[in-house]
């Protein structure tokens, strides 16, 4: 079990995983400068929860630990769709990269390819998961308040 922040008794870790598997096309611009261009891409999306609670936790927490991971999939439904919407826009988009040769300045243009499509991917699903998460702890004071979670889930 993870090191825990009072008041809390349990923790839901929510992880969004992002697969890559991007094809490219690229031009030389100098001995050590590159242009990468999109040409495929095929991203997998998967969702992973680690729920850890007190050893024998009153219902409640259990309930508010389970709340969280209804947060995440909620986010996470629509994954699929925004995963392929953000490969579909990369398609023909441009990188440069620089590198001490051609092989090293391709690979950077390819890095920056896969940070643009992860930070996309994680803007729209796990930034806004963490945020209502985040809010959810705020309306429950960490299931410590008297408020159902169906109810702090709603006002999320």
């Amino acid at each position: 079990m993870p090191t825990l922040t009072p008041p809390e008794s349990g923790v839901c870790n929510t992880t969004f995983e992002l697969a890559a598997n991007v094809t490219y096309s690229a031009e030389t611009l100098s001995a050590n400068t590159a242009r990468v261009y999109v040409d495929q891409v095929e991203l997998t999306t998967r969702l992973a929860f680690d729920i850890y609670t007190i050893e024998n936790a009153p219902p409640k927490l259990v309930a508010h630990e389970e709340a969280h991971r209804a947060i995440g999939e909620h986010f996470y439904g629509d994954a699929p769709r925004i995963a392929e919407e953000i490969g579909r826009r990369l398609i023909g988009a441009a990188f440069d990269g620089t590198g001490v040769d051609q092989d090293a300045a391709q690979r950077d243009g390819f890095e920056k390819v896969i940070a643009s499509i992860e930070r996309a991917y994680m803007a729209r699903v796990r930034m806004p998961s963490a945020a209502a998460n985040a809010r959810f702890d705020e309306i429950t004071n960490h299931g410590l308040n008297a408020i159902g979670e169906d109810e702090a889930l709603a006002l999320v």
